[in-house]
C-alpha cells in the first residue's frame, strides 16, 4: 500500500517510530515475548507500507541502526545500506524527521486499541485479515484526527 503524503503517512510513521522505541527499550529478559510481538508487528507494517520506514527521516536511521541486528529487521536494513543502494542511506540521513512524528502522544484508549491490534495480529496467519485489522485501526484514528 502506497501511503499518501498526508495525515495517514504521519500516523503510520508515528506508529512505526513508537514501536521501534518500545523494541529498543524492551531488551530485558522479562520483556522478550513482548519484544518479539512488537518486532513482528513492525515487520508487518514495513511489509504493508514499504515507504513507512524510509520516509521517517534521519531519526529513523539513528534508532534503527541499533535494532537492525534483530533477525527480522536485517532484511530491511539491507534495503537501505548496501553496495547497490548506498544512496538510500544518505538520502534518509539528509531528510529531517517531521516534528509531528516525534510528537507521539496517544491517549489511554489509543494505547489499549494499539495493544489489542498488536495482540490480534500476532494470532493471525491470514494476510488479508491482518491487513484489514491494520486498515480498520488506521481508519478509526485518522477519521477521529480529521474531526479534531
Amino acid at each position: 500500500v502506497k501511503l499518501k503524503k498526508t495525515d495517514e503517512e504521519i500516523f503510520i510513521h508515528q506508529a512505526v517510530y513508537l514501536f521501534l522505541r518500545l523494541i529498543e527499550n524492551h531488551d530485558h529478559n522479562d520483556l522478550q515475548q513482548s519484544r518479539k510481538d512488537e518486532v513482528r508487528f513492525v515487520s508487518r507494517l514495513f511489509d504493508k507500507f514499504p515507504d513507512s520506514w524510509t520516509g521517517i527521516g534521519r531519526d529513523f536511521i539513528r534508532l534503527f541502526q541499533h535494532l537492525y541486528p534483530i533477525e527480522s529487521f536485517t532484511q530491511y536494513w539491507g534495503l537501505i545500506d548496501n553496495d547497490v543502494n548506498s544512496t538510500k542511506l544518505v538520502e534518509i540521513l539528509n531528510t529531517p524527521t517531521n516534528p509531528r512524528i516525534l510528537q507521539i502522544c496517544i491517549s489511554k484508549q489509543e494505547q489499549q486499541d494499539l495493544v489489542t491490534l498488536c495482540s490480534d495480529i500476532m494470532k493471525q496467519k491470514d494476510i488479508t485479515l491482518i491487513s484489514n485489522k491494520i486498515e480498520g485501526f488506521v481508519s478509526k484514528y485518522l477519521s477521529r484526527n480529521k474531526k479534531a
